[in-house]
């Protein structure tokens, strides 16, 4: 993507977490072109971005993506983190609060298409009156789909509930087994990995993350900025992303049967969803924007280069 850019690109492969020769590499990069800054992602990126930056004294900056990983961010100026949740971890875990700095996800939203909406409802075979609950996310147990499908029997069958991510996965094939055992066919609809997930979000009249384990959801991000109401679970950042009772509800992690709940109002009260719905669509542009996400770490970048050059105030 980036070389089709026309971007002046260097590919450094790392193998293994330790990787001298790729590090040495990288020293070698620095030295030549002299950035500003360094900036690493998650774990690894934060380890190698930090550590090469120290040998030719240029800032640097990690980010955290992650409330259960830790180690490897010590080398690193700043630490971006994506959600409260992240930060409060990384101090547990003995991080300063002065190198971590709270700056949320942004995400470009595509502008809404009710053409979408009636072409995806089509292509799936979708009743234009049915409700859609839809989830959207790597099929891993982390991302609760088991849950939501007895949730989704809980409730009543409520409408259809379509997955969009790559099924053909071991858990894949769990909850295939599972829709058999639900009897759900004809219920649950499998779309298959898309790269463009706009569509998709704009034939939903309900998000779903019923996550175990959750940072930051892009996914959550999306769907509030095409302005859908969410359920999402009680974990990580979603209650950062979900104002329960403004624009979805929060239920406890595992409990299928409060999600439920939830699915069967929303499915009766198109109302309450329009209402959630258009509190989504605030929150995303007043905190989750792609633009507001641009300038915060702009912003870091910044203070962090003045800061090495002349020194704290």
């Amino acid at each position: 993507k980036l070389m089709s850019e026309g971007i002046k690109t260097v590919h450094i492969p790392m193998h293994g977490f330790y990787d001298i020769y790729s590090l040495i590499k990288l020293v070698y990069f620095l030295k030549k072109f002299k950035p500003d800054i360094v900036r690493g992602y998650l774990t690894r990126g934060a380890f190698y971005a930090g550590l090469a930056a120290k040998f030719v004294d240029i800032p640097s900056v990690g980010s955290a993506h992650s409330t259960n990983t830790w180690k490897h961010f010590k080398w690193v100026d700043k630490i971006i983190t994506v959600s409260d949740a992240v930060n409060i971890f990384l101090k547990s875990k003995g991080y300063q609060e002065e190198r971590l700095i709270r700056i949320y996800n942004g995400v470009d939203i595509k502008p809404k298409n009710i053409e979408d909406r009636i072409k995806i409802r089509q292509e799936l075979g979708i009743a234009e009156n049915e409700v859609v609950f839809g989830m959207i996310s790597r099929i891993i147990h982390d991302k609760g789909h088991d849950i939501a499908l007895e949730a989704f029997v809980k409730a009543g069958r409520p409408g259809k509930l379509v997955i969009v991510g790559d099924y053909n996965t071991d858990f894949g094939d769990f909850l295939m087994q599972k829709v058999e055992e639900l009897n759900l066919n004809g219920y649950v609809i499998w779309t298959g990995q898309k790269d463009d997930v706009f569509p998709y979000l704009t034939s939903f009249d309900v998000f779903l993350a019923p996550s175990r384990r959750e940072a930051m959801s892009l996914s959550i991000i999306e769907a509030m900025g095409m302005g859908l109401p969410i359920i999402g679970s009680k974990v990580g950042g979603n209650p950062e992303q979900i104002e329960h009772g403004k624009n979805g509800f929060l239920f406890t992690s595992e409990n299928a049967e409060e999600m439920g709940q939830y699915m069967k109002i929303l499915e009766n009260d198109k109302d309450m969803r329009m209402r959630f719905g258009e509190y989504s669509k605030e929150k995303y542009l007043s905190t989750f924007s792609g633009d507001i996400f641009y300038r915060n770490v702009l912003n870091v970048f910044e203070d962090l280069i003045k800061e090495k050059k002349y020194g704290k105030n």
